[in-house]
């Protein structure tokens, strides 16, 4: 969905989810002059694509969701590895620098793996790419030394550097339901993470983040055989400023 229909809240009210987070990330970034969002909510032409496919991995509207949702499927029982990035069209970047002022967040439901299998898999919630050095994303990371296969977690590589925090714990096997994930940078305290409004305890300092350009996706992992990993995307957005006139 094109920045300017989301303005003016598009078809069917769908604006209303992307206003409400322009709302919260002019709350959180007073001063950033945040106005331009970009995203997609699956509900009409969908303006995401898959990249950097290994292996098995697929992207397709869901047949038992209302208000359009994709389910991204990577990974099965007999290939490894597998990878695929689903990533916003348009725009080579979407972000100018992964260390300005930004806001992304998502709508998510992450329904597998969400048990042992955890522990080989990465499946964001959202993700600001830059390239695989440089990039901030919040989500399932359990294969990877500092990763967690127990709680949600949020992620800074810079310059192939990896910090995380840790926030609540990951839903049950059982039980998986939607989250709103939420991520921002501010360039004085760095980079804060949050689910459904609940901020992580720690933050990632604004020297752990890149200055790369990056575009809005989605990256999952899988580094063993078994359950693929599943996850179901309503919508996402980020939220940066125009250019400012006179400026470089």
């Amino acid at each position: 969905m094109p920045a300017w229909s989301l303005k003016n809240k598009g078809g069917s009210g769908t604006g209303d989810w992307f206003l409400d987070r322009l709302a919260t990330a002019r709350v959180l970034l007073p001063d950033a002059g945040f106005d331009t969002i970009l995203g997609d909510d699956f509900g009409g032409s969908i303006n995401s694509q898959l990249l950097d496919v290994v292996g098995v991995a697929s992207a397709t509207p869901s047949e038992t969701d209302t208000g359009g949702v994709v389910v991204l499927d990577v990974g099965d029982v007999a290939t490894t590895p597998c990878s695929a990035r689903l990533a916003l069209t348009g725009s080579g970047s979407h972000v100018h620098g992964l260390g300005s002022n930004w806001y992304m967040a998502a709508l998510v439901k992450i329904t597998q793996p969400l048990d042992a299998e955890v522990s080989n898999t990465r499946a964001d919630a959202v993700c600001l790419f830059g390239d695989v050095d440089n990039q901030v994303s919040i989500g399932i990371f359990g294969n990877f030394s500092g990763g967690s296969p127990t709680n949600w977690i949020g992620v800074s590589n810079n310059a192939g550097s990896r910090h995380a925090v840790l926030g609540p714990p990951l839903d049950s096997a059982e039980s998986p339901v939607w989250h709103l994930f939420e991520s921002w940078l501010d360039v004085t305290t760095g980079v804060h993470f949050a689910i459904d409004g609940q901020e992580f305890n720690d933050t990632i300092g604004p020297d752990d983040v890149g200055t790369t350009s990056a575009r809005l996706s989605l990256v999952v992992q899988r580094t063993a055989v078994g359950d693929s990993a599943i996850v179901n995307v309503d919508k996402y957005c980020v939220i940066v400023p125009s250019p400012t006139v006179g400026e470089p």
